[in-house]
């Protein structure tokens, strides 16, 4: 559940449209990115000496799909990355990512503002136990979080927030993830960016936990004191293409069953199956593709299931499932 995180406690994302108007666009699509990288890191965070992360060739009928696990944290270490996937990139019509963060509506911002934030007249404070509201804000102020500004937050907002300003206070910064790296360049080159689904979408998962989001809360207070260890470790096992070791070290092993359960049915499996038809029915003959590295491996990973759908592949680095 290791994240990367943004500079504030409260998501700007989760601002009223009427609000984000008065924010120059290039300020707010820069906010926006350090949210929402921060909320799909759960799904994967994850020294660079000939390191060739994970990076595969799909054909099926003429058409070719170029896939690339991503970080959604990243360091300048990190590039140039290896020359097969560049040279990839630039054969590629389209970039595909989880989501464009540059397309955004104002009734998108609504929505995420409704679900990040708790209902009227309700605080952070009344609604978890002593012990744990303790705990959160004691975390809080060690990273320099104002207790005030988590009391309008929804606990997985707050433990978003938290594992946020923890990574960036490591020096993990969420502009130099492989995705935003990316959508930089095709907004450099001209290259079409499209979503698998939309950002509000992708709230919706957290906002789901329901009766879970106190484990959340508390499995994410407990990665943070292991956080200095896990995420280099983690980096490394990305970098060398190490699928494996990459889901062991993910593996949500101090979340309960039932979190552990919802994580891997709700925020990989699920969305799994529902990006396959989207990625088929993209009328680009050459795409390139970047999504968080955990949504590619097992049974019911991307690379699975085009092999599902009659895709040949290939790995194109030093890098196995």
């Amino acid at each position: 559940m290791q994240s990367e995180l943004p500079a504030l406690p409260l998501p700007d994302a989760a601002h009223s449209a009427e609000a984000d108007h008065t924010v120059p666009s290039a300020a707010k699509k820069a906010r926006r990115y350090r949210w929402q990288a921060g909320v799909l890191s759960l799904l994967l965070l994850p020294v660079l000496a000939l390191a060739e992360p994970g990076f595969w060739h799909a054909s099926k009928d003429g058409r070719h799909l170029w896939i690339l696990g991503s970080i959604h944290v990243g360091e300048e270490r990190f590039y140039p990355l290896p020359a097969v996937i560049d040279d990839a990139w630039r054969k590629a019509d389209v970039l595909i990512l989880e989501a464009d963060l540059n397309n955004i509506s104002a009734g998108d911002n609504a929505q995420i503002a409704q679900m990040s934030q708790l209902p009227a007249g309700q605080s952070l404070k009344q609604v978890l136990p002593p012990p744990l509201y303790q705990r959160t804000v004691t975390a809080a102020k060690r990273l320099g979080l104002p207790e005030a500004t988590l009391q309008p937050l929804q606990p997985w907002v707050v433990a978003i927030t938290l594992t946020q300003q923890a990574l960036q206070k490591a020096g993990y910064q969420a502009d130099l993830g492989v995705d935003h790296y990316y959508a930089s360049a095709a907004n450099r080159m001209g290259v079409p960016i499209r979503g698998l689904e939309r950002v509000p979408e992708q709230f919706a998962y957290l906002a789901g936990l329901s009766a879970l989001e106190q484990d959340f809360l508390t499995a994410t207070l407990d990665q943070m004191q292991t956080m200095h260890q896990e995420v280099p470790a983690m980096m490394q096992a990305w970098l060398d293409g190490n699928g494996t070791v990459l889901q062991k070290l993910l593996s949500d092993e101090q979340a309960s069953p039932a979190l552990q359960e919802y994580l891997q049915r709700r925020l990989l499996k699920e969305r799994n199956h529902n990006w396959i038809p989207k990625l088929l029915a993209m009328p680009e003959a050459n795409q390139f593709l970047v999504v968080g590295a955990l949504h590619l491996y097992g049974p019911d990973g991307i690379l699975n299931l085009l092999r599902q759908q009659g895709y040949q592949l290939e790995v194109l680095t030093d890098a196995h499932e």
